[in-house]
């Protein structure tokens, strides 16, 4: 179930704010790591065997690394439990519709950038809350890797008007139920375990036990 927003292109932006939380992430030994779904196990990321067979570092690594974006985006939800999505102009398909933000300019802190498309994209300021999801993106087509931040943008008063810039068609709320039949696999995915960490208090539990934040890897959770 998905309810249209008033989304006005005009003066009257809304405001909200957020209190800093800081987020935690659990330290594993490399053969533990895997990419967490929810309601089950993910897929396996190398051993430390098959770690060792990479070569070692060197001062290319520092001075030039292989280029990842940096996304940056966040969770908005209201009273009734559903999530705050965008319609993006310049994506097809069941990319169009994701979380408010994007990609981060050079040396641009995730958090900054998060604040600054918020602003751009739907003319409210926030200070974004936590980390709630960082999901690691591999290569696909066209599309670079990258690592994307989730964070907390908390609940808008229910009155907050959007205005909404150039590059989005709409926005709307939507149920968690109705996600799967709107976004791509990977957008349900990092907001589904957005919401887990929400829903969880302190947050998600990685592997091993310890509390944390969700990392995500690939496209979509293992079937």
């Amino acid at each position: 179930m998905t309810a249209a927003l008033p989304v006005p292109r005009r003066a009257g932006n809304g405001l909200a704010r957020t209190p800093e939380r800081a987020g935690t992430i659990s330290f594993l030994r490399a053969g533990d790591l895997h990419s967490p779904r929810p309601g089950g196990s993910g897929t396996s990321l190398p051993s430390t065997e098959r770690l060792r067979r990479f070569p070692v570092h060197d001062e290319a690594d520092f001075t030039a690394p292989p280029g990842r974006r940096l996304g940056a985006l966040a969770l908005f939800r209201n009273d009734d439990g559903q999530v705050l999505l965008v319609e993006k102009t310049y994506r097809v398909g069941r990319a169009r519709w994701g979380l408010p933000g994007g990609c981060a300019h050079a040396d641009e802190p995730a958090a900054v950038a998060c604040q600054r498309e918020v602003r751009e994209e739907l003319g409210l300021y926030i200070v974004p809350g936590r980390v709630l999801v960082v999901h690691h993106m591999l290569a696909a087509g066209d599309d670079r890797e990258g690592v994307n931040v989730v964070f907390d943008g908390g609940l808008p008063a229910p009155d907050t008007r959007f205005t909404l810039s150039e590059e989005l068609a709409s926005a709307r709320w939507v149920a968690p139920v109705g996600l799967r039949s709107l976004v791509a696999p990977y957008t349900e995915w990092r907001v589904t375990a957005a919401l887990n960490v929400l829903a969880a208090g302190s947050g998600a539990a990685q592997p091993g036990g310890g509390p944390g934040v969700p990392y995500l890897v690939g496209h979509a959770p293992a079937a």
